[in-house]
């Protein structure tokens, strides 16, 4: 099934609102479409309205039992008083296995090989490739047991040899409950997977095939061998573009993970910032105005995640516990506690405080230049992230627009990618003060893109 680029035709009966209709399960890997074909009679005063459907169970005239998984129906048509044309699209279908829960899931995923550093091939000596064990690691996220490993393909080694042979190894995850869980647990554990690599690598990465399986449900080979079944899982999800970033420019790799460090509240707490940073390379034609929205939005989260359990009056007290014996206390308090932020009628941290707050940190010099003194990041942030949620035309004027916001995104995507790397374990400061050094080197007008001088033109 995994090879299918053109229509494929599955007749057999399927169960819907109690009936056993006949139809066809058109099915294109290429298209990404799961469509159920169904033509029924009628005298067109019985006709039959069809809607929404989380699983539909079919008997295929080969003998196999399918699920299609969430089901809308999208065409429901009578003609000429004689049949009534029914059209579902499902999003999944199971082969081979009815409905039921699982334990474990199993992926092949598409450009996260590198970042895993693993590998059943040997190839340091570079003259000659050997086979070599390659241990799974595994890790404890999401309430599940996440293990990962390698696919190898390979055919150089077949005998007879062929005259064209290939080599393909990919990343392989595996998803472990420890009881069974509905498809849906399963998605969604499998995508935070997903989005916490392509985080890291700052790139796509598509599941190329995927398995389910009931660990109870197994096939017996032998008397005393046995290996639980797999079905395959077909989708019409997206593959998104790759656009193979060098591994250099990695936030991180599997290696940096430690086994041992339980960062399971973190990873929770992340999922939605990770998602928000995907609009970086994810959908390339997103406007960059939503991507700055995006980022915005990721770094307000983060912080009301992370610091302070979201409380302004811990903040406030936060401010005076770290600066208050600092030389340059007048202007900090200015930066954390500015338009009233400490005043007894607030009741929230604004979002130019908690912009301030995560580029100054402890007075680190990462980002000072934008909040030294004469430095209005943080406000255009703010005045741009009003202007392009509202589109006020009173404030389009103090908003960033063109190269300027783009800068303001790529300074955004630092601050992201240094936070979030520190509640996974990742020290990618370095890396970060770097990049940020380079793009300041490159882009001079950087220096004076965010400061009052500019502004005051």
């Amino acid at each position: 099934m995994s090879e299918i680029d053109k229509d494929e035709y599955f007749p057999g009966e399927f169960e819907i609102d109690g009936l056993t209709l006949q139809g066809n399960i058109v099915y294109n890997k290429k298209a990404k479409n799961i469509l159920l074909l169904i033509q029924r009679k009628t005298d067109g005063l019985d006709r039959l309205h069809f809607n929404y459907h989380e699983t539909i169970i079919g008997h295929l005239t080969s003998g196999s039992t399918v699920s299609l998984i969430y089901n809308n129906c999208v065409q429901n048509t009578t003609h000429l008083f004689s049949h009534q044309d029914i059209v579902y699209r499902s999003e999944y279908l199971v082969m081979g296995s009815p409905n039921r829960k699982f334990d474990q899931m199993i992926c092949i995923l598409e450009n996260a090989l590198q970042w895993s550093k693993m590998s059943q091939l040997n190839t340091e000596g570079f003259i000659e490739a050997k086979m070599q064990y390659c241990e799974e690691r595994v890790f404890n996220w999401y309430g599940a047991e996440i293990a990962f490993s390698t696919e190898l393909k390979n055919s150089l080694w077949t005998s007879p040899r062929p005259e064209v042979c290939s080599v393909e190894e990919r990343l392989q995850v595996r998803i472990q409950f420890k009881e069974k869980v509905h498809l849906k647990k399963l998605l969604e554990v499998r995508d935070r997977i997903i989005a916490l690599i392509s985080f890291a690598t700052k790139d796509n990465v598509n599941v190329l095939t995927q398995f389910l399986v009931d660990t109870d449900d197994c096939e017996e080979y032998t008397e005393d061998y046995k290996e639980p079944h797999r079905y395959e899982l077909l989708s019409t999800e997206p593959n998104y573009a790759v656009y193979n970033t060098h591994h250099f420019e990695y936030n991180f790799d599997l290696t940096k993970l430690s086994d041992n460090t339980d960062i399971q509240e973190n990873l929770e707490k992340l999922v939605p910032i990770i998602n928000l940073y995907l609009s970086l390379y994810k959908y390339p034609h997103m406007p960059v105005e939503m991507v700055f929205l995006n980022l915005t939005q990721a770094l307000e989260t983060l912080h009301a995640r992370f610091f302070y359990h979201n409380d302004k009056d811990e903040y406030i007290k936060s401010v005076y516990s770290r600066f208050s014996n600092h030389p340059q206390f007048d202007h900090i308090k200015s930066l954390l506690l500015s338009n009233g932020q400490d005043s007894s009628k607030c009741r929230q941290i604004y979002l130019i405080s908690r912009i301030n707050d995560l580029i100054l940190g402890d007075y680190d010099p990462l980002f000072w230049s934008f909040y030294r003194k004469g430095s209005t990041f943080a406000q255009q942030i703010v005045d741009t992230r009003n202007y392009y949620t509202h589109y006020d035309e009173t404030k389009k004027e103090k908003a960033l627009s063109g190269d300027t916001l783009v800068d303001a995104i790529f300074i955004l995507r630092l601050i992201l990618e240094l936070y979030t790397c520190r509640f996974l374990g990742v020290d990618v400061k370095d890396d970060v003060g770097r990049r940020l050094s380079n793009y300041k080197n490159s882009f001079p007008q950087v220096r004076d893109t965010f400061s009052s001088t500019r502004n005051s033109n």
